[in-house]
């Protein structure tokens, strides 16, 4: 994997772990 690469993995991922993490707050309520 080179630099670049991750360089656009990272947002996405943080995007898609708050969007889990909204988730599973408004499940856990």
């Amino acid at each position: 994997m080179t630099g670049e690469s991750w360089v656009r993995l990272i947002p996405w991922v943080i995007a898609s772990g708050g969007l889990w993490a909204a988730l599973l707050w408004s499940w856990l309520r």
